[in-house]
Formats: structure tokens, C-alpha cells, sequence
């Protein structure tokens, strides 16, 4: 014991010589190699360090830099290489030397094949030979595998095959941590491929359709826990090695595997079937671009889809660019064959086509006219791109030419073509489709069709839509076919009346969302004209009679979705009994000219987006609103524009939600808000607005959800934090559900490694006992189903055995709700009435109630196994429970300490055996307060009690009482005693003695800080951040990270000497 507790000075001089002297280091950190002391005094150039750097560049796609620091280490390993000849030096550095250089080479080799101006051919041998000597001098399973994969890229197919072999047979009897067999399977598939070994990955993907067969199960989970790669990422994979080979026929393949796997096996199966030619032929036919220009879409369609691709092009200049890429393209790689040379010369009927091997697929330019389009082709097509500018005149002609396309073939184009001909079959789809175009990268709306199985309108009605062009306003022809069909029924009301001036907004684009007038650098969205009118008589239904000023016509019965008030007129549907253009009133300096600075300014701009935001809301756009008030909150976070507050944004912005609830649609507003970042903050803005309302909804519940979508053990402790505060407020029968389900869909999709199911049915258990209203057995059922939806088999076995325990264990009584701070007094027989408490303090009164509510009546379903406590004394008990109450009555009321301490002292004095969640109460209420005297004495006071021990959670409270006061010395001893008794130290018992030696004092607590981590590293314990930064207070961040690199060395003089001054 005192062995472990002190640390002679001879050790730590010789732990220090190990990892934390570091003589001449600021001198060479400038050099071109990182140089370390050796024992003998001779410099050790690091190659570990600058292969990290390869591996940095690469991964941060620095080629460049990458191959630089390749070289770098083969020069470097031929260096160390010479020099270990001349010295004694061990064949196993010499072994971690050509590891190196070897995965350098691969490196470089790779970089070679995808990029062919960097590097030189024949890495891949080189490499080869310096991983084979390391294999055979070491012989682990890395050195094995790293020889497979090289001798695999190198095409080297016997090479690999054999050291396959030795992988295999050392796999099966070492105990070394590595891959999943399945996963090397998988990289050994795709190294074969890479080096065109075609024939001996087909013999590997073979061994791994019989592990597929096997299981049956294709279920992405189920595979996950088992190592096995996902199952399209196998068909994938599986594909580009038999596709090459002549003698297997892919088809056949999957239909063979089809009969072997389960339904969601087998539709992946016919997905991945579907994209082969000549397994269906639905889809399979040509997309046709008329009108290609270059060739830079329909390139992008061809190696994109791998379907057939024909594009047409009217001007021969243009069209000689795309057929120069072809050959560019046909000359890059062997897969592509030119069928069809195009001709020298520029002529209107020239044409080429090229055709991809492994797609089975086409790719034909042709120069000539787009009316001139077969009529076979268009009837066989899958699609039509037609992104060119057509004339007036031309218009009617290519509408006429797409009736030929099959039924529900898509059309995309830049003009408006439906409607054009008699019984046209183009159907408008969604209002237009937003692509980028060369000529605006921000993209454009095109129009979108579908071809229908019958005709739209008839001649005579084509023929009136027509003759109303020369009506000298574009927006009085074709309104009813490009606009207002795609437009939603009116809302109920709109601030515009008789005698306003509006803008009226016109598109020859079925757009279902004009945008407005300024919502673009050039007069608003692309393809949209405004133009000047009045209104002349509003319907009932809200439509609009209009007059125009450039003519005086007029239009009836416009669609009022069409319609905008000019810039700077904007009124607003009133908020809280105040219209929008009040508020606007009252801030004329908002409006300033030129001459306003910059607060001004920016206060202009929050009231425009503030008219943005009203009106936006009013029409019932959700998504919109929310983005206009997030600017608004980011733009001026203090609310220093003029009539401008919280709650007038908040009111605003829940317009647009309609009839929801008002704690649906303020839990919406806020979960939007998070998403944007920042959560403390919007918890403020949120206590701003809504104060303590019960009904405006549970801000905690939704950061909790929020915060566990990370999926990182911090999250997960920070969202048990926020349910915590979630479950302070029981809320109805349906929240309670509400609250239940959504914990629940959260964590069965969290990873299992960070949040284990232990946890998971921690949180359930604490989700009930949070919830009177939520049955035992209703909350099995749901959990029960929510591990079925995620397909997590272990989950549902565990759920179906507590559901059956819950149905014979169930409680004796119903417990009523403890809802404040005077029924939980009440509970503990305490007469008390209104106390006011901390929110501290009041935390720590309901975890005891809750507690001593589940010790009393709850029979734990979780945990059946857990020991019941031994029963005491009658008369102790009531001792206990009256002191306990009025220790708690104290705590709630804000008493002074010396109140606490006396109560504490009679209870010692009298042997009165408190819990210990009694003195972890008070402990936690005093260290919130940092009363640092008060928690001594408690501490001391606790020490006096002598209470027994008899759990790894009782350890870990008294752990966590004596950590709290600083007395490190009694936190070792309660860690060898749990120890002792048979608990397991875990990563949470070392960071107690972190954390107490961070608050001791003294040189010893240093001591003992670097004993205990060098412990932990020994028993393969990895510290979480919170226990890494209580270490660093102590002994600081360079020396815990050079006690991290002695023991990383595995092999070294540093760990063994590291782990004998431990085992000490």
C-alpha cells in the first residue's frame, strides 16, 4: 500500500529521463527531421513522425506535399538502413524501417495511377520488396497484410495469395487486435482489382457471398456489429470484378445470391440488377440532350448514369469542341472505344460515338438541327434535356416534335413549351426544377414536364391562347397555362385594397413561387417580369381585377400570389394587436439616406427583414420565416433596433404555423434554432420570451434530442444533463408518451460503443420514474418496438425478457408525482411551506426523494439482480429518516453552514448512519457555492461517521466527497479498499483521484497523479477528456503527453521501464 502511494525519488528521475527531458529539443525542432536523445548519446531520426506526415497530406489532399514527404522517408529509411549495418542494431527496428519506406512506396504508386504527372511507374515492386523483408524479420499480422495489399497492386497475384495465407493462419491463433476477417476479405477484393488480378479477386469475392449466404440477415446494424461490410457496398464491389471477367455473367450471379438472402437483401439485389442492360428494360433507353452546345451535360449524363447518351448540336463550331472531347475522353482511359471516327472537316451531318466497356453503355455527338431528331429515338428515350433558347417561332415546333416521347418520359427545358400545339401531352411537374448552369452557377429555374398518355387542351381553346399575344401586355397572354395552374388555393386575406398600387409578377415558367421583385441583383428571380398596376376590384375569393399603367388594360381575376407591393410600401398583417408598418413608424431612422451610418444601416436592414419575416408568416411559409428570423436574432442579438423585441419576433414568426399547438410550434421554432449552433444562448433567448410558461413547451427536451443526434460520449452525458431538467415537469399523459418515444427513436440509433444498453435502460428506468402517468408495461411495448424498427436483435431480446419481468414484478401501489419542493418535504415528513431554494440545491432534494421513492416501492425491473440493502434497526431508522429531513429542510431554505454543521455533528456523535446520498447532497451543495471551509469540516464530519462500504457506488460517492475536499490521500486508500472487495477500477475511479489531486495540495499529489495515469495506461484504461484535462492541472499538458508517448512505444525501453515503475 505504501509502495503505491508514494513515489521514491530514484523512480521519478527515471520516469522523467523517459519521457520528460528533452535536451537541445528547441534547438532541432527546426530541422528537417525530428532528432530524439538516445541512451548512447547518438541522434534517432524519427521515420514514425514523417510517415504521420504522409499520412496528414494525404489526408488532407495535398498531393503535392504528400509525395514530397513520401521521398522524404525512403531517403530517410535508406539512411537508417545504412547506418544499422555498421551498429548492432535490432532486426525489429530494422523491420519498422522498411514498414515504413515499403508503405511509402505505396503510397507514391497510388498517387501514380490517379495522378500520372506526379511520381514515376514502378513503386509498387519497389515497395514490394522492402515489405517482404519486414514480414519475414517480423512477421505480424500488419506486416502480412500490408505485403498482401502491395502484391495485389502490383499484379503480383501469387505474391499476394501467399502472404493471404500466412494472414490467414496467424489470424486464426493470435490474439492481436485487428480487422474483422470479413473487412480483409474486402481489401484484399478491392487490391486484386486495382492490379487487374481479376481472376483471383472473383475467388475471394467468392468467400465472402458464402459469409452473405450464411447469415442471411443483409440488415446494415446486424452486419455493422459483425463486422462484415455493408451489403451494397459488396454488390459494388462485386461487380467491378466480375463485370471484366468473360466467363461470369453477372445476372446469373445475382440471382444465384437472391435465393440465399433475406427481402431487403433481395431488393438490393434488384436494384443493383436493374442498373445492367438487358435485365429490365424499363429506363434503359437513351437520354437525349437537343441542343448540347459543347457536350459538357451530356458528358456529365454519360459517366454519371452510365445509360446511352445522344446529343445534338446545331452550330458546327461548337459541335467540333464536343467531338474533340471525345477523343480526349476515349484517349484517357482504355475502357472507351471510338466507333465511329468523326471527320476532319466541320460538316452539318458529321458525328461520332464512343462506347464504355464496362458500362455497356453509348455516348453519340451529332451536328445538325433538333428538329431533325429521329422520331425512333425520341419514342425509345428515358429523358429530354432541352436547355437552349429557342425562337418564338420555333417554339410550337418543338413542342410538336416531344408529343412522340413515351409515356412519363421528363423533359427538361429552358423555355416554356406546354400547350403549344393541340392536345399537347407535356404535364407541368412541381412548378419547374433549379439546376446550375455554366452561364449562372447560383442556378436557374427550367421548366419541367412529364409526357401524358392524353392531349391537355384542345385546338380551338390553343388557338384563343394564341391570338391574345397582341394584347401588348405579355402577362394578359398564357396566364393561365404557365403561372397560375401551379399556384396554391388564395390565403384568406392580403393587405393590398382597392385604389393600390402592386407590382404583378409574370413568368413563361410554371414557378409556384415568384420570389419578390428585390430578391435579385437584375429586378428579381430569373425568367420573372413585374409590371406596374393598380388594383381595381378584390373577389371574395381574394383574386384580383388589375389595371395596368403601361396601357390602361385590364386583367381579371389574377391569382393574388401574383402580386407584390412596391419596395418601401409593404404593409403587414398586424402582430399582438400592432401592425408591422406601426412598428415602422416609430423607427424612422431606419429609413435614413445615405448619409446613415452603420447603426442605422444595419437597423434598416433588420426592419426590411422584419417585413420579410411578417410576410413570409402570414402566408403560412414556414421554412422561409424561420430563415428570415435567424437572421434577424444573428444581425442584432441585443434587440437594438426600435420597436424591435423578442417577443414581438417569437409572435411573429408563430403565424405561420397555423393551428398547431402553441408548445408544438415553440419546441419547432426552438429545434430550428439549434440547429444553427449556439444552445446556451437560445436557452436564454427562449427563458427571455417564455419565462417559467408550463404551456409555451419543454426547451430541455428539445436541446437533450438535440445534443444526442451528436453521437458522442460528451453529448450523451450533456443530454442527460437536459432531460434532467426536462423531467423536473411531468406534464400530461400524451407528453409524457411524446417525451418517451422521441428519447427512445434517439438512443436505439446512438452507437452502441458509446452508449451501451445498460445506459439505455438507465434512461428508460429514469424516464419512468419521471412519467406517473407511463405504465411499466407500456414503456417496455414501446421500447420494445423501437428496437424492432432499427432491426437491433440484441435490443429486442433484452426488451422481450424485462417486459416479461415487469408483468410479474410490478409495482405494489401507484406513487403520485412529487411536482415541488413541499410535497418532497412533505414525502420525507417534513412540515414546510414555500422554501426557497437554489436551483443547486433544489436538484439534489428530488434525486433523494426519487431515490427513496424507488428504494421504498419500486421493485427495479432494470437491475432484478441488484442486492437488497440489509434492513436496519426500527428505531435507527426513524433516527436517520428525522435528521435526514431536517437536513434537507435546511438545504431547501438557503440556512447557513454552521445550521448544517450542527445537525450533521449531533447526528455523528449520536452514531446516527446517514446515506450517503445524504452527504453527497450537502457536499455538492457546498461545492457550488465554493464554501471551501465548509466542505472540510463536512469532509471531516464524514470521515467521523465511519459508514460502511459494501458497493462500487457507495465507493465511488465517498470517492467522490473526499475528491471534493482535496484529500487525495483518502481517495487512494477508498480505491485500493473498493479494489480489495472485488470491483473492478474503471476509467471513473481514476479520474476521482485526478480530481482530487487537482484540488489538494502539495508536491506529493503531482506524484501520485503521474503514478495513477501511468496505472491506467498499464491496464489499457482510455481516459475520457474531462479526466485528461483534471491530469493536466496537475502535472500539465506536456508532461501528460510525453507520458502518452512513452507508453505508446510499445517495444521500447520506456514502456517496460514505465510499466515496471507502475506495477510498483
Amino acid at each position: 500500500m505504501q509502495s503505491c502511494l508514494t513515489f521514491k525519488s530514484a523512480g521519478l528521475m527515471a520516469l522523467r529521463r523517459l519521457c520528460l527531458a528533452r535536451p537541445q529539443f528547441q534547438a532541432l525542432r527546426a530541422a528537417r527531421f525530428q532528432v530524439r536523445p538516445r541512451a548512447d548519446g547518438e541522434p534517432h531520426l524519427d521515420i514514425g513522425s514523417r510517415f504521420g506526415q504522409v499520412l496528414k497530406a494525404e489526408q488532407e489532399g495535398d498531393m503535392k506535399e504528400m509525395v514530397a514527404s513520401a521521398k522524404e522517408v525512403i531517403q530517410l529509411g535508406k539512411a537508417l538502413l545504412d547506418r544499422s549495418s555498421d551498429q548492432s542494431t535490432g532486426s525489429l527496428e530494422q523491420a519498422d524501417v522498411r514498414q515504413k519506406m515499403g508503405l511509402a512506396h505505396f503510397k507514391l504508386g497510388h498517387v501514380h495511377d490517379k495522378h500520372e504527372h506526379l511520381g514515376e511507374e514502378g513503386h509498387f515492386q519497389k515497395g514490394l520488396e522492402y515489405l517482404k523483408e519486414a514480414a519475414q524479420e517480423r512477421g505480424n499480422l500488419q506486416d502480412w497484410f500490408n505485403l498482401m495489399s502491395i502484391a495485389a497492386c502490383a499484379g503480383d497475384a501469387i505474391q499476394s495469395q501467399a502472404a493471404f495465407e500466412q494472414l490467414e493462419g496467424l489470424f486464426a491463433k493470435s490474439e492481436e487486435e485487428f480487422l474483422p476477417w470479413p473487412q480483409v476479405l474486402q481489401y484484399h477484393v478491392c487490391a486484386l482489382r486495382d492490379g487487374q488480378c481479376y481472376g483471383a479477386a472473383f475467388g475471394q469475392v467468392e468467400r465472402m457471398r458464402q459469409i452473405y449466404q450464411q447469415l442471411g440477415i443483409t440488415d446494415t446494424h446486424f452486419l455493422y456489429i459483425r463486422g462484415v461490410p455493408f451489403f451494397s457496398t459488396f454488390l459494388e464491389l462485386a461487380e467491378t470484378v466480375i463485370k471484366p471477367l468473360p466467363d461470369v455473367e453477372w445476372n446469373a450471379w445475382l440471382d444465384e445470391l437472391a435465393k440465399h438472402v433475406d427481402d431487403e437483401g433481395k431488393q438490393s439485389i434488384e436494384e443493383e440488377a436493374e442498373k445492367s442492360p438487358g435485365r429490365s428494360s424499363l429506363g434503359r433507353g437513351p437520354i437525349l440532350e437537343l441542343g448540347m452546345g459543347t457536350g459538357k451535360v451530356a458528358m456529365q449524363l454519360f459517366l454519371s448514369t452510365g445509360r446511352d447518351v445522344f446529343g445534338v448540336e446545331l452550330a458546327p463550331s461548337r459541335a467540333a469542341l464536343g467531338f474533340e472531347a471525345l477523343k480526349r475522353l476515349q484517349q484517357a482511359a482504355p475502357r472507351f472505344q471510338a466507333e465511329v471516327e468523326s471527320p476532319g472537316d466541320s460538316s452539318s451531318d458529321s458525328s461520332a460515338r464512343l462506347w464504355d466497356a464496362v458500362a455497356e453503355a453509348s455516348l453519340e455527338f451529332s451536328c445538325g438541327s433538333l428538329l431533325d431528331t429521329a422520331p425512333e429515338r425520341l419514342q425509345g428515350a428515358t429523358a429530354v434535356v432541352l436547355e437552349v433558347c429557342l425562337p418564338l417561332e420555333l417554339q410550337k415546333a418543338a413542342c410538336q416534335l416531344l408529343q412522340a416521347l413515351p409515356v412519363g418520359c421528363p423533359v427538361v427545358s429552358y423555355s416554356a413549351l406546354g400547350g403549344l400545339v393541340p392536345q399537347c401531352r407535356l404535364r407541368p411537374r412541381h412548378g419547374g426544377i433549379h439546376l446550375a448552369a455554366s452561364w449562372r452557377p447560383d442556378g436557374h429555374l427550367f421548366a419541367f414536364y412529364t409526357a401524358d398518355s392524353t392531349g391537355g387542351l384542345g385546338a380551338e381553346e390553343s388557338d384563343g391562347l394564341e391570338s391574345l399575344k397582341g394584347l401588348g401586355c405579355p402577362s394578359r397572354a398564357r396566364r393561365l397555362r404557365y403561372t397560375d395552374d401551379v399556384l396554391p388555393d388564395p390565403q384568406s386575406s392580403y393587405p393590398w385594397e382597392r385604389g393600390d398600387r402592386v407590382l404583378v409578377g409574370y413568368s413563361w415558367l410554371p414557378f409556384p413561387d415568384l420570389g419578390d421583385p428585390d430578391d435579385a441583383d437584375a429586378g428579381g428571380l430569373d425568367g420573372v417580369t413585374w409590371m406596374g398596376a393598380f388594383v381595381a376590384h378584390v373577389h371574395s375569393d381574394c383574386f384580383v381585377n388589375v389595371c395596368y399603367e403601361d396601357d390602361g388594360t385590364i386583367e381579371e381575376r389574377v391569382h393574388p400570389d401574383r402580386l407584390r407591393l412596391p419596395k418601401g410600401q409593404r404593409q403587414n398583417v398586424g402582430v399582438n394587436g400592432e401592425s408591422s408598418v406601426e412598428m415602422l413608424r416609430r423607427n424612422p431612422s431606419a429609413f435614413k439616406g445615405r448619409a446613415a451610418g452603420p447603426l442605422e444601416r444595419k437597423q434598416r436592414q433588420v426592419v426590411r427583414l422584419y417585413g420579410q419575416l411578417d410576410v413570409s408568416a402570414s402566408a403560412g411559409k414556414v421554412d422561409l420565416a424561420n430563415q428570415h428570423h435567424l437572421r434577424i436574432l444573428q444581425m442584432d442579438p441585443y434587440f437594438t433596433t426600435d420597436g424591435i423585441t423578442s417577443q414581438l419576433l417569437w409572435n411573429t414568426l408563430a403565424k405561420a404555423y397555423g393551428e398547431r399547438s402553441k408548445s408544438e410550434i415553440n419546441e419547432d421554432i426552438f429545434r430550428r434554432l439549434l440547429e444553427a449552433g449556439g444552445l446556451p444562448r437560445w436557452l436564454r433567448h427562449w427563458r427571455e420570451v417564455h419565462g417559467t410558461d408550463p404551456e409555451a413547451g419543454d426547451p430541455y427536451l428539445v436541446s437533450c434530442l438535440h445534443v444526442l443526434q451528436q453521437n458522442t460520449r460528451a453529448a450523451f452525458e450533456l443530454g442527460r444533463r437536459y432531460l434532467e431538467q426536462s423531467l423536473l415537469s411531468a406534464g400530461s399523459a400524451e407528453q409524457q408518451r411524446w417525451r418517451f418515444e422521441q428519447l427512445l427513436e434517439v438512443l436505439v440509433s446512438c452507437d452502441r460503443h458509446l452508449v451501451p444498453y445498460q445506459e439505455v435502460w438507465e434512461i428508460v428506468q429514469q424516464l419512468l420514474l419521471g412519467s406517473p402517468d407511463l405504465k411499466p408495461e407500456e414503456a417496455y411495448e414501446l421500447t420494445l418496438e423501437a428496437f424492432q424498427a432499427a432491426g437491433d436483435l440484441q435490443g429486442v431480446q433484452e426488451s422481450r425478457s424485462r417486459l416479461a419481468r415487469s408483468q410479474e414484478e410490478s409495482p405494489a401501489q401507484v406513487v403520485p408525482r412529487i411536482t415541488n419542493f413541499t410535497e418532497a418535504l412533505q414525502a420525507l415528513g417534513v412540515p414546510f411551506s414555500e422554501p426557497t431554494a437554489t436551483p443547486s440545491r433544489s436538484r439534489e432534494l428530488f434525486r433523494y426523494v426519487r431515490k427513496k421513492r424507488r428504494q421504498a416501492i419500486w421493485r427495479d425491473p432494470f437491475s432484478p439482480q441488484t442486492p437488497e440493502e440489509s434492513p436496519a434497526e426500527p428505531q435507527a431508522e426513524v433516527n436517520a429518516s428525522a435528521v435526514e429531513a431536517g437536513l434537507f429542510q435546511l438545504l431547501a431554505s438557503g440556512a447557513p453552514f454552521r445550521e448544517v454543521k450542527l445537525k450533521l455533528k449531533e447526528a455523528v456523535q449520536k452514531d446516527v448512519k446517514l446515506d450517503l446520498a445524504v452527504w453527497t447532497s450537502v457536499t455538492a451543495t457546498f461545492a457550488a457555492s465554493a464554501d471551501r471551509t465548509a466542505l472540510e469540516e463536512t469532509h471531516q464530519l464524514f470521515q467521523a461517521a465511519k459508514l460502511p462500504l459494501t458497493s462500487r457506488d457507495d465507493f465511488h460517492r465517498a470517492m467522490g466527497i473526499a475528491a471534493e475536499a482535496g484529500d487525495w490521500e483518502l481517495v487512494a486508500d477508498l480505491f485500493h479498499r473498493m479494489g480489495s472487495k472485488g470491483f473492478p477500477a474503471e476509467e471513473d475511479s481514476y479520474s476521482m483521484i485526478f480530481k482530487a489531486c487537482s484540488r489538494g495540495s502539495g508536491h506529493s499529489r503531482k506524484t501520485a497523479a503521474i503514478r495513477y495515469f501511468s496505472a491506467m495506461l498499464l491496464n489499457n484504461i482510455q481516459p475520457q477528456r474531462s479526466t485528461l484535462d483534471a491530469v493536466d492541472q496537475v502535472v500539465g499538458k506536456v508532461q501528460r503527453m510525453k507520458l502518452l508517448e512513452a507508453w505508446q512505444d510499445t517495444s521500447g525501453p520506456k514502456r517496460r521501464e514505465a510499466a515496471e515503475i507502475s506495477e510498483a
